[in-house]
């Protein structure tokens, strides 16, 4: 391809990460899940959780390589994406469950919008520009004092059809959802965190398997039976937070 070429198809792409018809989710509760990027297309992963890419190479210091969990991406924004050529297949670990991959499929869209053919990269700024005048809307769930770690808490979002996630933080909880999508990292299923993330990611609310914010409780032990004595093990207060923009329509 030429440079025009090249930059063309650039900037078809960056338009359409922020769109969120580009956005597919891929869910498995067993661990079957189990695809491979077809001809023509290059996916855009910006979410993924206990999955392995094409045949890894793995070294298991128990003897059980493949058995434990690996494949996890996040957070979850569209500046910070893994291009998945053609023909990468992505699965399940062996013997795990509730694998998914959320993913842009730029390709997918870019015939359903002329201004993806006349002026992609006009489109991408727009859209940033756009966004600078959306009202920013705040979902806080909040976990009662001295509460009981593993409590989880979930919200469901206001009806819309499209937003852009631009801002999440937790405080003194364990991880935070959108849907099932992991919105940014954590330490593990108890131990409490003070994470916060400046976002970029557009989702529909039909797309991220169910329509609410979860955010889970824990400690700062990182147990679920902490000794009696033990301050770092009291069940804590903790919040969790989203910050979003509903897209309008010709977004």
């Amino acid at each position: 391809m030429s440079l025009i070429e090249y930059e063309r198809e650039h900037w078809r792409t960056q338009a359409a990460l922020l769109d969120p018809n580009a956005y597919f989710l891929i869910h498995d509760t067993g661990h079957m899940l189990d695809v491979t990027v077809p001809v023509g297309h290059t996916w855009h992963a910006s979410n993924t959780f206990q999955v392995r890419f094409n045949e890894p190479d793995i070294l298991g210091e128990d003897g059980y390589p493949g058995y434990y969990k690996s494949g996890f991406l996040r957070p979850l924004d569209s500046r910070r994406t893994i291009a998945l050529p053609s023909g990468t297949r992505v699965r399940s670990n062996i013997e795990q469950n509730g694998a998914y991959l959320w993913y842009a499929d730029p390709a997918a869209i870019w015939d359903t919008d002329e201004r993806y053919q006349t002026d992609a990269r006009g489109l991408y700024y727009e859209r940033l520009q756009r966004l600078t005048t959306l009202p920013i809307r705040e979902v806080i769930i909040e976990l009662r004092p001295y509460g009981e770690s593993g409590t989880q808490l979930e919200l469901e979002l206001p009806e819309f059809e499209s937003a852009m996630l631009v801002g999440a933080s937790v405080f003194d909880a364990t991880w935070l959802n959108v849907g099932i999508l992991n919105v940014m990292s954590e330490v593990n299923n108890i131990h409490t965190v003070r994470f916060a993330e400046s976002l970029l990611q557009p989702f529909r609310r039909d797309r991220i398997g169910h329509p609410v914010v979860r955010v889970k409780a824990g400690n700062y032990a990182g147990h679920l039976n902490p000794e009696p004595n033990d301050p770092e093990g009291w069940d804590k207060t903790g919040t969790g937070n989203i910050l979003y923009a509903v897209l309008p329509e010709g977004w």
